[in-house]
Formats: structure tokens, C-alpha cells, sequence
């Protein structure tokens, strides 16, 4: 399935330069953990996302005017991780708000982990106020 959300293709390519046009400076990345505000903070940690899960590959998506809901599976050492990602767009089609829903638990809990021990080695840039 061919998808139109750069956060997705992004995470299959491993070219996360290349979400880096589709995001504003403001956006707000919505994890299963926290909210990341800011560029830097949004791409650092999506692009850390992308090192821990394997092929992620969307089954559905819907896409209206300035929202995309993308309904993902991707691989964690072996087990399955189901995914719901929503990205909503400003008027420029630029990137103002994702967020990400994963499940198992016990999947996503191994995710975090694996995301601590990356960010602990490679911190996240200082988020806005």
C-alpha cells in the first residue's frame, strides 16, 4: 500500500531528513509517553522511533483536507506492534500535530525501553517553553 504520510515513509526509508520540509516549527508530536513540542525535539524523536521499530508497513489509511489517520504493523525483536498514526496538517500542508498510538503493552513497554536506552546515549535537543 502506497502511503502519503511522511512520518511513515520516513520510517520505511530511514530518510528522516526528508520529513524534515513536511514538519512546522511548532509541531507537537504526541507519543505514547509525552508530548514533544518544537522542530527539533518532534524530528529527534521520531527519528529515533524509526531506529527501534522494523518495517513498519501501513494496512489502512484514510486522508481528509488536513488530517491522515494511518493504521500501521511494524516489528520489535520479533514481535508484532500495531500502530495508529494521525498527522494533521496546517493550511501550508505542513505538519502541525502527530500522534502515535502503539499496542500490545507489552510490545510497547520493550519500545520504551529500547527508546530510553537510544535517548540516553543521544538526548533529546532542548524543547521550547
Amino acid at each position: 500500500m502506497r502511503t502519503s504520510s511522511p512520518v511513515l515513509t520516513a520510517w520505511r526509508t530511514g530518510h528522516i531528513d526528508g520529513l524534515a520540509a513536511a514538519v512546522a516549527d511548532a509541531v507537537v508530536f504526541s507519543s505514547p509517553v509525552t508530548d514533544y513540542r518544537g522542530r527539533d525535539a518532534a524530528l529527534h524523536i521520531l527519528a529515533t522511533i524509526g531506529e527501534v521499530i522494523d518495517n513498519p508497513t501501513p494496512i489502512e489509511q484514510q486522508e481528509g483536507e488536513t488530517t491522515t489517520f494511518s493504521r500501521f504493523v511494524a516489528s520489535l525483536g520479533g514481535d508484532e506492534l500495531h500502530g495508529l498514526l494521525h498527522e494533521e496538517r496546517d493550511s501550508t500542508g505542513r505538519l502541525v500535530h502527530i500522534t502515535l498510538f502503539l499496542r500490545p503493552f507489552t510490545v510497547l513497554r520493550t519500545a520504551i525501553a529500547a527508546m530510553r536506552t537510544r535517548l540516553e546515549r543521544s538526548p533529546l535537543p532542548a524543547q521550547p517553553e
